[in-house]
Formats: structure tokens, C-alpha cells, sequence
């Protein structure tokens, strides 16, 4: 009968495997990663004169917003009027008084699915 050896156990080791991704344009690589998300308003322009009646105010939409909220303030900071808007652009009901040669200001907070919000930078105009 031949001699019995012991059976040596082996070590198990682990190589990492590198495998190379494709080729991608820049283009692929945009288009895989989250957009900005940003809000711009659009209507009025920053130093605009408007009149004071019939006040529309137009934002570039926003992906996945649920809907927006819009607020108009006075110089001095003291919310006229705030309302939401399901789409990207809104008018000020006729209820809502400017006065003439007065600044006021407006912004945008658009609402997405996931708590986080976006807003507008704050614009600035006159009414006449």
C-alpha cells in the first residue's frame, strides 16, 4: 500500500478583474448624467418696465415638477401676492394693485417629486 499524504489545503485568493468599458462620446456621457436643474425666468427681464395691469410672468420649465409657486414682493420685502401654477407661466389677477414708478419683485420655486425644490433667481422691474 502506498504512503498516504495529506491532502494541503489550497489558499483561495481573489484577483480583481478589470473589464474595459466601451468607447463613449462626450455626447453618451451627458446624456447618462443628471441634468442641472435650473429655473429661469424669463418674462419680465431684470430693470424691466411694465404696466402695472394685467402682469404675466413666464419661466423656463423644469423636469418632474409637480407645479410651481410664484411670489411677488414690494421693494422692501413684503409678499403682495403668492400663487401656484401647474404650468410655466401665470398672470396676476386684476384684484392685485401696482402702484406706477414703484420697483417690486418676483420669483419662482418649482416643487419636485422628491421634497427638493429649485428656484428662480429673484428679478427686479418697475411698473408704470
Amino acid at each position: 500500500m502506498p504512503p498516504v499524504v495529506p491532502e494541503i489545503p489550497r489558499a483561495v485568493v481573489s484577483v480583481p478583474v478589470t473589464v474595459p468599458l466601451p468607447a463613449q462620446s462626450p455626447e453618451a456621457v451627458r446624456s447618462r448624467t443628471s441634468v442641472p436643474l435650473e429655473l429661469e425666468l424669463i418674462h419680465p427681464g431684470e430693470g424691466a418696465v411694465l404696466a402695472g395691469r394685467n402682469l404675466e410672468f413666464r419661466w423656463s420649465p423644469v423636469a418632474r415638477s409637480l407645479f410651481y409657486e410664484v411670489r411677488l414682493m414690494t421693494a422692501e420685502g413684503a409678499l403682495i401676492w403668492e400663487e401656484r401654477a401647474e404650468t410655466n407661466d401665470i398672470r396676476v389677477p386684476r384684484t392685485v394693485r401696482l402702484e406706477a414708478g414703484k420697483k417690486y419683485y418676483v420669483s419662482v420655486l418649482a416643487y419636485l417629486p422628491d421634497g427638493k425644490t429649485v428656484k428662480s433667481k429673484t428679478v427686479g422691474f418697475e411698473t408704470r
